[in-house]
């Protein structure tokens, strides 16, 4: 007989394997721990310009961890993927990470209810049709975008609308390092094009009027997702490079 997976039970494993590792580590380093080793693996597929320092980072976090555990944070892994597959609307890691009781509210963290970030999703997408057919693409920008749940739900927008996400450029930004790491873990397994940045977008905003070309300043981090070096896009940033240059 065929084992059938709902949404509930993919969450009720995925909090199972969380706290089986729980009872001899710290809950936060669990979970920063899992969402970093997830998005460099990620990262490092695609992005040879932040291979060496992200390595060595992989490396000595999967090391501290026994070949059981890191059975389980494996799981994890696949339970993350498999959900985003089964159900691309829904911001599954930041709803986990508060239930999990996880979120940082000494800096006020309270991530936005997917049902509200799909609303503010229908807003911006009022005009995506008619600025995609006259440019051929848009961005959509999110500048405090937690686990990216408001550019997820564009995502799922433009899928309504019948207009390929594909020409969407995703882009995000946040003072907080593993909630940003978690949006760009989940925006890149739904195929988005884009990039997260890690730094205060208050004091330091990263993206101006030329979104293909970020600039990212000191002290800052960025995250391109896989879809970022498609070759359409990788034409689009010459493009945008030589416009510059004129």
């Amino acid at each position: 007989m065929k084992r059938q997976v709902s949404g509930d039970n993919l969450t009720k494993e995925f909090v199972d394997c969380f706290e089986s590792l729980c009872y001899s580590r710290n809950r936060w380093d669990i979970w920063s721990n899992f969402i970093f080793l997830f998005a460099a693996m990620i990262s490092l597929a695609v992005d040879r310009n932040q291979t060496e320092e992200r390595t060595k980072e992989y490396n000595r976090i999967l090391s501290s961890y026994s070949a059981k555990e890191q059975e389980m944070l494996q799981q994890m892994t696949a339970l993350t993927v498999l959900a985003l597959e089964k159900n691309p609307e829904q911001d599954f890691l930041g709803t986990l990470y508060m239930r999990l009781n996880l979120a940082n509210k000494h800096r006020g963290q309270e991530f936005t209810p997917y049902n509200i970030s799909k609303m503010m999703a229908q807003m911006q997408a009022l005009n995506a049709k008619d600025v995609v057919a006259e440019k051929g693409w848009m961005s959509i920008g999110d500048p405090a975008c937690g686990a990216c749940g408001m550019l997820i739900a564009f995502r799922n927008e433009m899928v309504r609308q019948h207009i390929p996400f594909q020409n969407v450029l995703f882009v995000g930004q946040d003072i907080d390092f593993t909630a940003a790491l978690m949006g760009y873990i989940q925006i890149s397994l739904l195929g988005c094009a884009g990039y997260i940045i890690i730094g205060d977008t208050l004091t330091n905003p990263a993206v101006g009027s030329a979104p293909l070309l970020p600039q990212v300043q000191e002290g800052q981090q960025i995250w391109y997702t896989p879809m970022f070096f498609d070759s359409v896009w990788h034409a689009r940033r010459i493009m945008a490079y030589l416009a510059g240059m004129l």
